[in-house]
């Protein structure tokens, strides 16, 4: 893509494929598109993806050669095709050759991008063309050079943008502002997703299909009255107002004004003018107003495909214990360092043993993987013969189980050496545990972090606090 110019059939081909992706077409499974490629490719301000279409992104990087081309770098392959082609000549009036190579073409293609924004900076006079060469500064299209019009060395990324900005327009619900907040988020990037979803209006709602296919109803499942738009769903629906009234942040909705789906989303960016609400609480609330609305969005498509009735105290209970599992999931260490531990049961749930280690803070996923490999280790070191590993990372013990699709590469070796321990062993078994019936490990490891503990830690050693939750019929993460 940096050397040769694709074709229109191949970019189109290539787009193709990264939309299938994106939108999770599979064989013999048909998706609805709900928004064009071309606008999902704007950056993030704009109401886009931050994703880049293929023939953009080939112009630009096809641009750096052009620009090494017209500032006769010292390349090789510049030499070779100065001596080729040039022969002394600019390379911003030669002519293309039907005999060129694909690649000479491909470069030079690249010069209408370029002139968009470089301009001669003029030393001596020599080798400029005085109507043909940008080179006046103060006329419009006259840019300064050789660096870019914002002031920078040239870049392929600087030329994405030069060639871009026009089609960079924001004409989405929100305000440039507005988009950068809810990026900006404290929250998964799946919920992001989510809330810029709604924002454009692109889940597939009964009103939504029935705009371009014929559905037998349009009314919502939840309630079994009115029509489902995105403004029901969310806001309007009683199911889903109960579930709010009963929620951390009871909100009445009846006492504020009529609100669109867009005043909904620019309400859990921004909720201190209309709510009231503090400060402090504010990324609280917009995360679990993001998860509220996605469970409320999981049980719609539940009971469309099982027609259920919907209890909205069983609904509330569902969306407080997922809230409560990304606040502790957000409650990183502040300390650079991670405490990864193990906790050894027998199988009448006595401790047997607790091992604990801490390592330079990383990424979550691997500081999992890293404390199933060292459950495995001491597990395998101890001479135990029989084992049972629990963990609350699903994906780490579906790596470990061999679910080829779940595996994540960055865990992929952790996974093996853990598959390889475990299958000397006589027998054993990993599974997942919910994060409620892991309080034992966690209190150990804000203890050992709290007390800089590492290696084998005797049980005699442990405060009572940290093991109470034992004498209360909780599980612990272990072996």
């Amino acid at each position: 893509m940096s050397s040769v110019l694709f074709p229109k059939g191949i970019c189109n081909k290539i787009d193709a494929l990264l939309r299938d992706f994106w939108w999770g077409k599979k064989k013999r499974k048909v998706v609805l598109y709900l928004k064009d490629w071309a606008s999902m490719c704007k950056p993030k301000s704009a109401g886009g993806l931050g994703l880049s279409r293929t023939k953009d992104m080939n112009a630009a990087l096809l641009a750096k050669l052009g620009w090494s081309m017209a500032n006769m770098d010292n390349k090789l392959w510049v030499s070779f095709f100065a001596a080729k082609y040039l022969k002394g000549r600019s390379f911003w009036n030669i002519k293309v050759s039907p005999t060129s190579s694909w690649v000479w073409k491909s470069v030079l293609s690249s010069r209408e991008l370029l002139s968009k924004g470089i301009c001669w900076k003029i030393g001596d006079g020599r080798g400029l063309e005085v109507w043909d060469n940008p080179w006046i500064p103060s006329l419009e299209g006259f840019k300064p050079s050789p660096i870019s019009q914002s002031g920078r060395k040239f870049t392929a990324k600087s030329a994405y943008w030069l060639d871009q900005q026009p089609l960079f327009e924001n004409l989405g619900p929100l305000s440039p502002a507005e988009w950068k907040s809810l990026w900006n988020l404290k929250i998964h990037e799946r919920l992001k997703l989510f809330l810029w979803k709604i924002a454009w209006g692109l889940l597939p709602t009964m009103a939504t299909l029935n705009v371009g296919f014929r559905v037998n109803s349009t009314q919502c499942q939840l309630c079994n009255s009115g029509v489902k738009t995105l403004e029901h769903l969310f806001i309007e629906c009683p199911i889903t107002r109960i579930a709010w009234h009963l929620s951390p942040w009871p909100i009445r909705f009846n006492t504020i004004s009529p609100l669109s789906i867009t005043d909904w989303i620019k309400l859990i960016l921004d909720q201190a003018d209309l709510l009231g609400c503090p400060k402090e609480e504010e990324r609280h609330l917009t995360l679990f107003a993001d998860i509220c609305c996605d469970m409320i969005w999981m049980k719609r498509n539940e009971v469309s495909r099982t027609p259920v009735q919907v209890d909205p105290i069983k609904l509330e209970a569902h969306i407080n214990q997922i809230y409560t599992t990304h606040l502790q999931a957000k409650a990183v260490p502040s300390l650079g360092s991670v405490p990864v531990q193990r906790v050894c049961r027998n199988h009448c749930g006595d401790i047997l043993f607790v091992w604990a280690h801490q390592f330079s803070y990383e990424d979550p996923l691997i500081a999992e993987a890293r404390a199933a490999l060292l459950a495995s280790s001491k597990a395998f070191e101890s001479g135990l013969s029989s084992v049972f590993l629990e963990g609350d990372s699903l994906n780490v013990i579906q790596a470990i189980v061999g679910f080829p699709e779940e595996v994540f590469w960055s865990i992929t070796n952790f996974a093996r050496d853990i598959s390889i321990l475990l299958s000397s062993l006589q027998f054993w078994h990993a599974s997942d545990v919910p994060r409620s019936c892991n309080y034992v490990a966690r209190n150990v490891a804000k203890w050992a972090l709290f007390c800089n503990a590492s290696g084998t830690i005797p049980i005699s050693s442990l405060p009572a606090y940290v093991l109470a939750e034992v004498a209360e019929g909780y599980g612990s993460q272990g072996l």
